[in-house]
């Protein structure tokens, strides 16, 4: 997917209802990101939704604030890269991409 179809994607995302629920916002917070996954996959099932979304550096009031997080040098305890350790934990295997790029205003 090009930065372009990631805009426009996410520009899209944000005029969705809240209680979708197949679409979450997140500025910095990692934790239970299997769990997110695993609901969002869920739900989007649920809605007939091709795919559940995660966002990072946006806020619930669907500003752009920016993260720092970042599945490519996160490191789950074990020096294990936190991106492989949720595609190994998370069961049933839930498939997912994490796509980066920076977000020019909204």
């Amino acid at each position: 997917m090009t930065e372009s179809e990631l805009q426009k994607l996410i520009e899209k995302l944000l005029h969705h209802k809240e209680s979708d629920g197949f679409i979450e916002f997140k500025t910095n917070q990692f934790e239970r990101t299997g769990e997110y996954i695993s609901a969002l996959s869920n739900d989007a099932c649920l809605k007939n939704q091709e795919f559940g979304y995660m966002i990072f550096g946006i806020s619930n009031d669907k500003k752009v604030v920016g993260t720092n997080v970042d599945f490519r040098t996160k490191k789950h305890p074990g020096n294990q890269l936190f991106e492989i350790y949720l595609r190994t934990q998370i069961s049933p295997s839930i498939n997912f991409e994490i796509f980066y790029f920076k977000q020019t205003g909204h």
